[in-house]
């Protein structure tokens, strides 16, 4: 898949997740998610993102680096230590973003939707021909689904249709759930964030 393709797909399968967190945690939070899990959709192509041609295997950034494409950033392994690395991120950003948790819980869920992130990019290859091997190199099974190419538009730009649609419509629900107003809430959250900036006197 293409990057559309992949952020279409963390959008679609982060929305119920979205909804959920929204209702029974907080706004905040089930954005902190939507930051990792979407942001993270096309991590694992980092070897092709400066490529101008897609049809090549690498970019001429990464000729001297050993990482071969859908090689180690297509395993659960990097799924992990992204997590990891998401975790930290997450925990900076929550104390500000979200004073009313814990700051254990927003880096635990940081890091989970950061792994998550990398986790359903690797989904997303698993539906092309070329297929994945999660496990490499401990098991070097290859996982395909076959069901489109990896460059079909109808397939990336139909997942960035379907799951860009389905996160705002979670996100809308769950808002007025909540009973925020969509209008004001980002002028409230500029207020709060102002109010939080210590005075130099």
């Amino acid at each position: 898949m293409h990057r559309e393709g992949h952020h279409g797909l963390n959008a679609l399968l982060y929305a119920p997740v979205a909804l959920i967190v929204t209702l029974f945690a907080s706004v905040e939070l089930a954005i902190i998610g939507a930051i990792f899990f979407v942001g993270t959709a096309s991590i694992p192509d980092f070897d092709r993102h400066f490529d101008n041609n897609m049809n090549s295997n690498r970019s001429k950034l990464w000729t001297l680096i050993p990482i071969k494409h859908r090689g180690f950033t297509h395993t659960v392994w990097f799924a992990a230590l992204a997590g990891i690395i998401g975790g930290s991120f997450a925990g900076v950003i929550g104390v500000q973003m979200t004073p009313q948790h814990a700051p254990t819980l927003v880096v635990v869920f940081g890091g989970v939707m950061t792994a998550g992130g990398v986790l359903g990019h690797i989904l997303g290859d698993m539906m092309t021909p070329m297929g994945v091997k999660p496990f490499s190199p401990l098991r070097r099974k290859k996982y395909s689904l076959a069901w489109f190419l990896a460059k079909s538009k109808l397939a990336n730009y139909g997942f960035l249709v379907v799951g860009g649609t389905a996160l705002l419509v979670a996100f809308g629900y769950g808002f007025s759930e909540v009973g925020i107003d969509l209008d004001n809430y980002a002028a409230m959250l500029w207020v709060v964030g102002s109010h939080r900036v210590p005075s130099n006197g």
